[in-house]
C-alpha cells in the first residue's frame, strides 16, 4: 500500500513537471511566431524629397542659327563709253566725287569727259543735214540759174574743206609720229631708270592725246569728203534737173545724215557720265585730268539703303525656308544690343556639293546706312513655330533603350509616364503625347524614384554664391 501511494505521488509530480514544461514550450512557440510575423511585415517606406513643377503650355520655335557677311544690294564700277580727258568728277552742285560721297538717285551726273570734239561732230552733222534738206527742197522746187552757181560754189567750198582737212591730218600725223618717238624714248629711259614714272605717264598722256587728235582729223577728212560728194551730186542734180530716182537718192541721204546726227548726239550725251544706281562711292579710281577709255573705271558705287546677307542653309532644313514668309533676325557684333529684321528674298536652285547647303539671300533694310558691307552677321531663321504646346526642360527626361519617360506626382506618389517628344528650343522640348499642361512633373530627384514611390515636394535651393 505504501509502495502504491509512493508511485502515485511520483506520477503526480511527473505530470505536474510535464504540464509545466509543455506550457513553457507553448509560450516560447507563440513568442517565436510573433517575432516571425513581425519580421515578415514590411516597414512603411520613407518619402523621397523631390522638386516638382507643373508642365507649361508655351510657344516654341525651331531656329537655325547661321553666320554670314553683309553685302551691298548692288555694286557698280562706273565707266565711260567714250574716250577722252576727264574734265570734271563732280556732282551737279559742284561737290567733288570722292570716297564716301552719297549719290541720291540714279541718273545723277558724276563725271564729264572733254566733249569739244563730240560737240563739233554734232554741229558738223547738223550742218550736213541742213545742206541736204536744202538741196532736197531745191530739187522739189526746180533749179534756177543762181542756184546752179550756188551749187558750184558749194563744190568749190567742199573741195577746199577737203584740202584743209587733209592738211590737218598731215599735221596730226606728224604730231603723232613725234609723240610716238617721244614715248618710245621715255619708255626706254624709264626702263633704264633715267626718268621718273611721272615723266613716263606724261609722255603716255601726250601720246594718247596725239593719237586722239589724229583720229579726229581723219574723221574730219571723211566728213569733208562726204560733204564734197554731196555737193557734187547736188550740182549734178541742179544741172540736170531732178528725176524720180534722184529724189529717192537725196531722201536716202537725208535719212543717213539724220542717223549720223543721232549717233553724234548720243556720243556727245555719253561724254556726260551718270550714276547707274543711287548709293555711296566706295572707291575713286581716277582724278580730274586723267585720260579715260571705255575700259577705265572711274568710281565704284554701292547701293546700301538695303543690304543683303547670303547664308548656307542645311539641305534638310531648306524646305522649311519660304521667301517672304520665314522670319529672320539679324544681329551684328557692331550693335550687340540691337536686332535687325530681315526678309528671305531668294532660295538658290542648286546645292553646294561640298557643304551640302543651299544659299539663301536675305534682305535687311538699312536706314541711316548703319550696316556696312563686309560686317560679320549672325542670322536666326525661324523654320517652324508652334503655339501653346506642352513643354518641359529637356534635362528632366529619363531614357531607356525602348522609351523616354518622366515622373508625374499625383497624391504625393510618383508615377512613371512614357512621353513622345517634338519641337525643341533651347532647354525646352515639346511633349506631343503622354503629358498635359498643368500636371506636376518631377524636375529634381527623379533618378531615385520608382513607379509608386511616395514623394515629398520641396523647394529648389538656389546655389550658394
Amino acid at each position: 500500500m505504501k509502495r502504491l501511494l509512493k508511485i502515485l505521488v511520483w506520477l503526480i509530480v511527473l505530470g505536474g513537471l510535464g504540464a509545466l514544461l509543455a506550457q513553457r514550450t507553448y509560450v516560447r512557440y507563440q513568442a517565436k511566431q510573433a517575432q516571425t510575423a513581425a519580421a515578415q511585415t514590411p516597414a512603411e517606406p520613407e518619402a523621397v524629397h523631390v522638386v516638382a513643377r507643373p508642365a507649361e503650355a508655351r510657344d516654341l520655335r525651331d531656329v537655325a542659327s547661321l553666320t554670314g557677311t553683309v553685302r551691298p544690294m548692288a555694286e557698280v564700277r562706273v565707266m565711260s563709253k567714250v574716250s577722252g580727258r576727264l574734265e570734271a568728277l563732280r556732282l551737279p552742285d559742284g561737290t567733288p566725287v570722292d570716297d564716301g560721297t552719297v549719290i541720291a538717285k540714279a541718273g545723277t551726273p558724276v563725271a564729264v569727259i572733254d566733249h569739244a570734239a563730240f560737240d563739233a561732230q554734232v554741229h558738223q552733222a547738223e550742218a550736213a543735214l541742213a545742206a541736204l534738206r536744202a538741196e532736197q527742197a531745191k530739187m522739189e522746187a526746180g533749179a534756177r540759174p543762181e542756184e546752179l552757181e550756188i551749187a558750184r560754189a558749194n563744190v568749190r567750198a567742199a573741195e577746199a574743206a577737203v584740202l584743209a582737212a587733209k592738211a590737218t591730218v598731215a599735221q596730226a600725223k606728224a604730231a603723232l609720229e613725234n609723240a610716238t618717238s617721244d614715248v618710245e624714248r621715255v619708255r626706254n629711259l624709264y626702263k633704264a631708270s633715267v626718268v621718273t614714272k611721272q615723266q613716263l605717264d606724261g609722255a603716255e598722256a601726250q601720246f594718247a592725246i596725239a593719237r586722239e587728235k589724229h583720229q579726229a582729223a581723219g574723221e574730219q577728212v571723211r566728213g569733208a569728203q562726204e560733204q564734197l560728194r554731196a555737193a557734187r551730186e547736188q550740182l549734178a542734180l541742179t544741172d540736170q534737173g531732178a528725176r524720180k530716182e534722184d529724189r529717192a537718192a537725196i531722201a536716202a541721204k537725208v535719212q543717213q545724215t539724220e542717223a549720223a546726227l543721232r549717233l553724234a548726239q548720243i556720243t556727245l550725251d555719253e561724254s556726260t557720265i551718270e550714276a547707274p544706281i543711287a548709293g555711296v562711292v566706295t572707291h575713286k579710281h581716277l582724278d580730274e585730268g586723267n585720260m579715260v577709255s571705255p575700259a577705265t573705271p572711274i568710281v565704284t558705287v554701292v547701293q546700301v539703303d538695303t543690304v543683303k546677307v547670303v547664308v548656307g542653309v542645311n539641305e534638310r532644313d531648306v524646305a522649311l525656308v519660304r521667301p517672304g514668309v520665314t522670319q529672320v533676325v539679324v544681329r551684328l557684333d557692331a550693335y550687340p544690343d540691337q536686332a535687325f529684321t530681315g526678309t528671305v528674298k531668294r532660295v538658290c536652285a542648286v546645292a553646294d556639293e561640298q557643304t551640302r547647303t543651299i544659299d539663301v539671300e536675305i534682305h535687311v533694310p538699312n536706314p541711316g546706312r548703319r550696316l556696312k558691307p563686309g560686317m560679320f552677321a549672325r542670322i536666326d531663321l525661324v523654320l517652324r513655330e508652334k503655339k501653346a504646346v506642352v513643354a518641359i526642360p529637356e534635362d528632366i527626361l529619363l531614357r531607356t533603350e525602348t522609351e523616354t519617360y518622366v515622373y508625374v506626382v499625383n497624391d504625393s506618389t510618383a508615377h512613371r509616364r512614357p512621353v513622345k517628344l517634338g519641337l525643341s528650343e533651347g532647354p525646352m522640348i515639346e511633349v506631343t503625347e503622354g503629358l498635359e499642361a498643368g500636371e506636376i512633373v518631377v524636375h529634381r530627384g527623379q533618378r531615385r524614384l520608382r513607379d509608386g514611390t511616395p514623394v515629398e515636394q520641396v523647394e529648389q535651393r538656389e546655389p550658394t554664391p
